[in-house]
């Protein structure tokens, strides 16, 4: 460009709209989904990305190389095509005398046209690059770089990008990420994190082969602010001759950790829950709808054999053989007539039952006659005279689609849970 007779102002601001968009990385795509025509690619990303494709297409050129976009912006200028500012033609502002902020703010208005504006980054990018260009000394300059990306998670910001230092490429250079505000501003959290900018970067390489393949950085800190927050990343300038240099900026959104909640404390056992060491079976008879409680297996094989009790069930829990603080006495009742059991526990539920006609057999169990941290609620259930104790939450369902319904009479205690 300078062999076109541009001016370095002009120069530098394209630079500076260059690194902004591209990272000054030809075969950049935007977002970086290579392929996506319909978006932005190259230098300045062309958009869409078939602007300069085709147009390179068409002259035999590689869009991908720096030689072929530098020669479409000379096309650009040649036929008065892109760029469009009251009192300038392309050429006669590529060699007007405007400082390179001026020219980095009429490139991304004039040329670049984004939807939102920001000339900030852009003019400090062409400030550096006119350093470089009208340096005291060969290769003198500001350390120049990019922010490719950001990102935020629980409690914590992540960075990446690249940058170099032109008085001493073969240093990594040092990294300042400022996050709720710029350096200098008291609300923000600064992180200094060294010459970071050492890792492998090929893309970059290949654009500034003398400096060497590492000045990638890639970082996360942990921050104490949260919610919506700006950041601000900077090369520091050690080398030589410079200025610290801002390689980018954005806003990212930090959400807090989760609380951490203390486990719950364990709970000990209510006392009662000690004394239910007693398993509590149950076998039904098919024909009569009878339910047999008891503790013995052997009674439940017997009762199947000999009484038609052929459909044993879940066991319903724990219960204690003997009396205990705490306990009830739960009885076991038949009736000759109906030829079912029925099992209760409290003075007013046995004689409800024997009224209709259950007589008084034996002490089945002992049970808790209040809720207990370990027990479950022993619930009797009525259906055309025959009774069921369950405890389970599905044989309650199970019942009530067969039309049993819940005994309100029956005295209700708890065993403990299986």
């Amino acid at each position: 460009m300078k062999g076109w007779g541009c001016s370095d102002g002009a120069i530098a601001g394209v630079l500076g709209n260059m690194q902004a968009e591209s990272a000054l990385i030809p075969d950049r795509w935007e977002s970086d989904r290579v392929g996506n025509m319909s978006g932005g690619y190259g230098l300045v990303q062309w958009t869409p990305a078939t602007k300069l494709r085709d147009w390179a297409a068409q002259r035999g050129l590689n869009p991908a190389t720096v030689d072929t976009q530098v020669t479409r912006i000379k096309w650009e200028a040649d036929n008065g095509q892109q760029f469009y500012m009251s009192g300038f033609t392309f050429w006669s502002w590529l060699k007007s005398d405007r400082s390179p902020e001026q020219c980095a703010d009429d490139f991304v208005r004039y040329y670049e046209r984004p939807q939102a504006i920001n000339s900030t980054i852009r003019q400090q990018f062409a400030r550096s690059w006119f350093s470089q260009l009208n340096g005291t000394a060969p290769g003198s300059g500001n350390p120049f770089g990019f922010l490719d990306s950001f990102s935020a998670g629980l409690g914590e910001v992540s960075i990446a990008g690249w940058s170099i230092d032109p008085d001493d490429a073969s240093k990594a250079v040092v990294i300042h990420l400022y996050v709720g505000g710029p350096a200098g501003d008291p609300k923000a959290e600064g992180f200094n994190l060294g010459a970071a900018a050492n890792k492998p970067r090929p893309d970059v390489a290949a654009q500034h082969p003398n400096a060497g393949s590492n000045h990638g950085y890639v970082e996360t800190v942990k921050t104490s602010k949260r919610g919506s927050q700006p950041i601000y990343v900077y090369a520091v300038n050690t080398a030589g001759p410079g200025d610290n240099v801002l390689l980018g900026s954005g806003r990212v959104d930090i959400p807090n950790p989760p609380a951490v909640v203390p486990p719950p404390k364990p709970v000990a056992p209510d006392p009662v829950c000690a004394l239910l060491t007693m398993p509590v079976l149950q076998t039904v008879n098919p024909s009569t709808r009878s339910q047999l409680i008891t503790s013995s297996q052997k009674e439940v094989d017997s009762a199947a054999a000999k009484y038609g009790y052929t459909q044993p069930g879940e066991q319903l829990g724990w219960a204690s053989p003997t009396a205990g603080a705490g306990l009830v006495e739960v009885r076991r009742l038949y009736s000759s007539a109906l030829n079912v059991f029925a099992f209760a526990t409290g003075t007013a539920d046995l004689d409800g039952l024997k009224a209709k006609g259950f007589a008084d057999q034996k002490t089945q169990y002992w049970a808790s006659g209040a809720p207990a941290n370990c027990a479950v609620a022993a619930e009797r259930w009525t259906k055309d005279g025959a009774y069921r104790t369950i405890t389970s939450p599905a044989a309650k369902a199970s019942l009530a689609a067969q039309g049993w319904t819940k005994d309100t009479t029956a005295t209700v205690y708890y065993i403990k849970a299986t």
